[in-house]
């Protein structure tokens, strides 16, 4: 339906010389909590700046979005009824971790954690929260530490890591996290303490390293591991199985990668200014493309009501996988993740926490129509307003939004 318009590519051409000056630009970026795309390419004291963040803010009126907290940088549901979220006092280098109810609307202090949070994620039955941080323990340079807090028990166990970004992932079930160490990929089980190897590093030493931590992807079946070792967009890829062993070429994030089921894996590829959301069926070895040319792809993946969300220079896009049907929200945000039942997902916008309905999506689609259009009027002012861009790239990139609002109100 239009007036809930589904997603078509633009073939924007770049030229690659643009392409590759503006990765030196945007990689310092690449691992930003909350990325204001607008604030990156217009100028701060630009009145149109202000403009574009009051229009977004207030499509999620036009939505009937609820709003639950400011100053949040990682959000996720513990269950059907219960979210997370971690507000961030960088005055006090403290950080506090929320239990939201949705129904009665109540926030519950639960803990305070110091240090620079780099990385959230929750289990997927709710049981524990793994959180990376960078602090500074009796050095100067700040450490890398691993916490992993049972939900249930409010038991803290902490881990000193390399690096303070991804090095780990949390399989289907919920129950494991998976990590390297020397011999290989540890899983351990947080209610119990129990750990054991499950793959060793000389099975995948032709694409692990040692100045890099490697990440391992269980299927649901706990069949096939996909190991990923690389850094700054450069990464290899292997899959593991007992009947087979293939590479998968094109990763350029450790983090953004998903089992969909237990054949088909989605991954971002591309560059800066260029990424691309793939679906790669590992059976037929065949790729399905589900987005091209995006600044920033920000990939989630909801287990339970199976949906993908990833954006378009900004704008949340929401891939059904049961479906196989691919919608634009209209809606900036990021951070999307999906309630067990699909009915509701949180979603980041400067970051002010937000739980959206996705049947008032749906239907308030008239109100957002006209909020794109002042949104649209926003962006061609600035094409006109050169002193308001920040850099030689913001044309570009203003012209690349005024392509997308003008698909919206059509």
């Amino acid at each position: 339906m239009h007036i809930f318009p589904m997603y078509n590519d633009f073939n924007i051409k770049i030229i690659p010389l643009l392409i590759i000056t503006f990765l030196c630009i945007i990689t310092p970026f690449l691992y930003a909590r909350d990325i204001n795309l607008d604030e990156i390419y217009i100028k701060k004291n630009s009145r149109y700046l202000k403009k574009l963040s009051l229009s977004k803010l207030n499509a999620y009126k036009d939505v009937d979005a609820h709003f639950i907290a400011k100053n949040v940088i990682f959000a996720g549901w513990i269950s059907g009824d219960e979210i997370y979220y971690i507000k961030e006092i960088s005055s006090a280098n403290v950080n506090l971790i929320y239990r939201y109810e949705l129904q009665k609307r109540i926030s519950v202090l639960l803990f305070r954690i110091k240090g620079i949070i780099t990385i959230s994620n929750i289990s997927t039955n709710g049981r524990f929260l793994i959180i990376k941080r960078l602090i500074k323990k009796g050095g100067r340079i700040p450490k890398g530490e691993m916490i992993i807090i049972s939900l249930q028990s409010g038991r803290l166990s902490k881990r000193g890591t390399v690096s303070p970004f991804v090095d780990f992932s949390i399989t289907g079930d919920g129950n494991s996290v998976l990590y390297e160490d020397k011999a290989g990929f540890v899983e351990y089980f947080p209610d119990s303490g129990a750990s054991s190897i499950i793959l060793k590093r000389s099975i995948y030493s032709s694409i692990g390293s040692d100045s890099v931590s490697s990440i391992a992807y269980t299927s649901p079946d706990r069949v096939k591991t996909l190991v990923v070792n690389g850094s700054g967009g450069n990464y290899r890829a292997k899959l593991f199985s007992p009947d087979l062993s293939t590479k998968i070429d094109g990763l350029t994030s450790s983090s953004e990668i998903y089992w969909i089921d237990n054949h088909n894996i989605v991954f971002r590829k591309g560059f800066a200014g260029n990424f691309s959301v793939v679906l790669y069926n590992i059976i037929k070895r065949k790729t399905t493309i589900l987005l091209e040319q995006s600044y920033n792809t920000n990939i989630n993946f909801s287990l339970h009501p199976q949906m993908l969300s990833f954006l378009k220079d900004g704008i949340i896009l929401l891939f059904d996988t049961k479906k196989k049907l691919l919608v634009n929200t209209g809606i900036e945000g990021e951070d999307v993740l999906f309630s067990p039942n699909g009915n509701w997902f949180t979603v980041l916008l400067m970051k002010k926490l937000y739980v959206i309905n996705f049947y008032d999506l749906k239907k308030n689609q008239f109100k957002l129509k006209r909020n794109w259009s002042t949104i649209l009027a926003s962006y061609r002012n600035l094409k006109n307003k050169r002193e308001d861009l920040e850099n030689d790239y913001s044309l570009h990139y203003i012209k690349r939004k005024i392509n997308l609002y003008d698909k919206l109100v059509r």
